[in-house]
């Protein structure tokens, strides 16, 4: 029977899923002031008759996407913060997977050294051939087992890298995002120097 160690760094997953969870929050409020924001300036635009008016419009762009981007950069921490803890358990999987090919290389090295001899004198080294018979069904359904995980591990290990790379991806499009909000925030505070 084998079992699988609990995550060696378990408390710096929980940790990087507690600022995920703590992220989350933040891009939320974050979303409902942008709302506020955006309510602000369509108010203010129909204000847009006079000078005020449009300094007003002016400040509620700069708010808006300052907001934007305090947000964005919200959700380019999460990302890392998801990267990381998809990195950690990738680790931890790889770590299981080296432990059960190690097993799975005893096992095979057991079996090769019992096939060396031949059926009757290893059917032999056993009291009665029950315990022979019981010894083989063994082997054969531990290696089996080990099979079975490996492909399981592997699998997940490769479902966990999929994710990663598409966080990194999601990371990279959300930096681009971040730099445009710049940009036209800059262009709104150009807009209101006289």
């Amino acid at each position: 029977m084998l079992l699988i160690a609990p995550p060696a760094k378990a408390g710096i997953i929980d940790d990087l899923r507690a600022k995920i969870f703590n992220n989350t929050e933040t891009v939320k409020k974050l979303d409902e002031e942008i709302k506020q924001f955006s309510t602000q300036l369509q108010n203010t635009q129909k204000e847009k008759q006079t000078l005020q008016g449009e300094i007003k419009t002016i400040d509620g762009t700069r708010a808006e996407l300052s907001s934007g981007i305090k947000q964005t950069e919200s959700k380019i921490t999460k990302t890392v913060e998801t990267i990381n803890t998809l990195a950690g358990e990738i680790v931890e999987r790889e770590r299981i997977i080296n432990k059960h090919k190690q097993s799975l290389a005893e096992s095979l090295r057991n079996i090769r050294d019992r096939e060396t001899n031949s059926l009757v004198e290893v059917a032999l080294s056993y009291n009665n051939l029950s315990a022979f018979v019981n010894e083989t069904d063994a082997l054969d359904k531990l290696n089996s087992s080990i099979d079975t995980n490996i492909l399981e591990l592997r699998n997940i290990t490769a479902e966990l890298v999929t994710k990663k790379s598409a966080r990194e991806s999601e990371k990279v499009a959300l930096a681009a995002a971040k730099n445009k909000l710049a940009d036209q925030k800059a262009i709104a505070d150009a807009a209101k120097k006289p």
